[in-house]
């Protein structure tokens, strides 16, 4: 992306969730979504919209304002508010959906960041435009470089490097001072972060 999308996309992350300041809901419900039912689901799922009427008329990118409207949307129609699909969503509500799916599986589940990425490569494809989250899932991987792991033998080691054809299966160096591609070893894996 050049400056002026980079910054756009950057803004619109920062502003996505501002519609949540204007539901009657608890810190807490807001960050259970999937365990909300009924009424208080309803509400939720009018943050985008919400969000959009708090920025209408600020100054402010139109595509910003899209991104927080359609924040919740999927490349195949089924997310939310609207239903919107595909190339109606612009590259920024694109960047911010996958964004946002990241930040609630890795902070609000507590998911290891390995094991999503893992996943965003396998199941989140044809949910979120693929062509974006494949790079952010290269892009973020790599923000582990130099991390501690706890591996599925109980031992901790260091991330020293990330496989671009397998993001979530680093080589990792172990207390013993061996390094160990998880791409090639079938019997170990990463279980969290150290």
């Amino acid at each position: 992306l050049d400056k002026e999308e980079t910054e756009k996309a950057a803004i619109a992350g920062l502003l996505h969730d501002i519609g949540k300041t204007s539901i009657d809901l608890s810190e807490k419900e807001l960050s259970q979504e999937s365990y909300l039912v009924g009424e208080k689901l309803f509400k939720f799922k009018k943050h985008p919209e919400m969000g959009y009427e708090i920025l209408l008329f600020q100054e402010l990118d139109d595509d910003i304002k899209q991104a927080v409207l359609t924040h919740h949307e999927r490349v195949d129609g089924s997310g939310y508010p609207k239903g919107i699909k595909g190339d109606d969503l612009n590259i920024t509500s694109k960047i911010v959906s996958v964004c946002n799916e990241y930040d609630n599986l890795i902070y609000l589940k507590k998911r290891c960041p390995f094991d999503i990425i893992n996943e965003f490569d396998h199941m989140y494809l044809g949910l979120l435009d693929t062509k974006i989250l494949l790079q952010f899932t290269k892009n973020i991987a790599y923000t582990y470089i130099s991390s501690y792991v706890r591996l599925s033998n109980k031992e901790t080691a260091q991330v020293v490097f990330i496989n671009p054809n397998f993001p979530s299966l680093p080589i990792v160096l172990s207390p013993d001072g061996k390094l160990i591609n998880l791409s090639q070893t079938k019997d170990l894996k990463i279980i969290n972060m150290a």
